[in-house]
């Protein structure tokens, strides 16, 4: 997994994302990223993003409310394994 890439937005300019990590739920792979632009409605602070990986090259962009359950699950996955590892 790249730790960044790039993709041009709507209006055609370059964007530079990182990821957050990767995400399998239901048998598929989710991409988890960040433009690092502030969204203070997001449980990290930052503006996230979900791909649906069909392999290493091709994409599919998540959104709605798909995206926000994603979101939620991954969220609470990480808050789990951060409370096994404490104690």
């Amino acid at each position: 997994m790249e730790e960044k890439f790039y993709r041009k937005n709507d209006i055609g300019v370059t964007i530079e994302y990182y990821v957050i990590g990767e995400y399998i739920n239901q048998g598929k792979k989710y991409r988890i990223y960040t433009d690092f632009v502030t969204d203070e409605s997001t449980f990290t602070g930052i503006r996230l993003f979900v791909d649906l990986m069909i392999d290493n090259e091709n994409y599919v962009v998540v959104e709605g409310e798909e995206k926000r359950r994603l979101l939620e699950e991954f969220h609470s996955e990480i808050l789990n394994y951060t409370q096994q590892k404490e104690g």
